[in-house]
């Protein structure tokens, strides 16, 4: 198996598509940390407890706004952040798609891809980030000095994402696995890591390793997507990766939440078929599930699980992200409630 299950490139570098490099103003640019601001926008049907967590941490993190764009009727989620300034809840009812003059599209990520645009076009922040409720930022410092150091040229600035294993026990530590190449490690380390699937999964990961991105506000043709933002149906040129800060991706928190988003991710979602032919996650997936739940686990276990001989072998290989996320602390702290409140 060779590196090119690795391959880091994105929908808006493929060969041959034409790019663009946007003209920054002088207006836009902010190297100050104390005056810089930014927000984060998700497209999601998540239940309060998730945005609940998601928000706090953004929140501590520095974030002007979160922008919840709700894809269902979510009235208690609406009556809950009314009172919050700094969280916005936008319901996409049928009168919403109405007010922007589109229909409602069948595929959550272009639904996805419209809302993050929407919201760029209204944002009064410096930064937009968009990404999804089980994704967490996770700078060195802090956003506001991270930004501070992008380059007056760079209108988009990409985050590297770190996949997180799923605790074996409860408390505020997480951590969060690296694919080889951002430790600066060769594809193969995947066959020694995980020996049984590391050979069809990229970087090692079930997720995404295109990660996220942070969009310089002020363009109003600039379309925000998933992994990539397009200006006038081109790639962005001034696109850059950034040390200072890890995307965190939740994707497969526990076994149950694992198995729960199985056959929609498989259908809908990340698990789909790849265009490139080699065999890859959602053949792998086929297989086991055709041998039963103990097959399922098996890969769970392997790749997603926090065991300690996986957290070791990642530590040599300075592979492994580990934070402190008290959630339960930062939800009291910014919304006076607790998640027992709300069982």
């Amino acid at each position: 198996m060779n590196d090119a299950n690795d391959d880091l490139s994105e929908p808006d570098e493929r060969p041959g598509r034409p790019s663009i490099a946007l003209a920054i103003r002088p207006d836009q640019i902010e190297h100050t940390p104390e005056k810089i601001t930014w927000e984060t926008v998700t497209l999601t049907n998540a239940a309060l407890p998730a945005l609940l967590r998601f928000a706090a941490w953004h929140l501590e993190l520095g974030a002007t706004k979160v922008s919840f764009y709700l894809d269902q009727d979510m009235p208690d989620v609406e009556r809950f952040f009314a009172p919050h300034p700094r969280v916005a809840v936008i319901p996409c009812s049928p009168e919403w798609w109405a007010s922007i003059g589109r229909e409602r599209l069948p595929a959550h990520q272009n639904r996805q891809a419209i809302a993050a645009t929407q919201a760029y076009r209204s944002a009064q922040s410096q930064w937009l980030c968009h990404i999804d409720i089980d994704e967490f930022l996770l700078p060195d410092t802090s956003i506001a000095d991270w930004l501070a150091t992008a380059p007056d040229d760079m209108a988009v600035l990409n985050i590297a994402p770190i996949e997180q294993l799923a605790p074996t026990e409860p408390g505020d530590t997480y951590h969060f696995k690296m694919a080889p190449r951002f430790a600066g490690q060769t594809g193969a380390l995947r066959e020694s890591l995980y020996p049984t699937f590391g050979p069809y999964l990229r970087g090692g990961y079930i997720s995404h390793l295109e990660g996220k991105n942070f969009a310089r506000t002020g363009f109003k043709a600039l379309r925000v997507g998933i992994h990539s933002c397009l200006f006038q149906q081109k790639a962005i040129a001034n696109r850059t990766r950034l040390a200072g800060v890890w995307l965190g991706h939740a994707h497969a928190p526990s076994w149950e939440s694992f198995a729960r988003h199985l056959a929609f991710r498989k259908t809908q979602g990340s698990y789909r078929p790849q265009k490139s032919g080699n065999i890859g996650l959602a053949q792998v997936l086929d297989m086991l599930e055709s041998e039963g739940e103990n097959g399922l686990k098996a890969l769970f276990k392997e790749v997603c699980l926090a065991h300690p001989d996986l957290l070791a072998a990642l530590a040599a290989h300075n592979m492994l992200v580990t934070r402190q996320m008290p959630f339960d602390t930062l939800i009291q702290k910014h919304f006076g409630v607790s998640l027992e409140d709300l069982a």
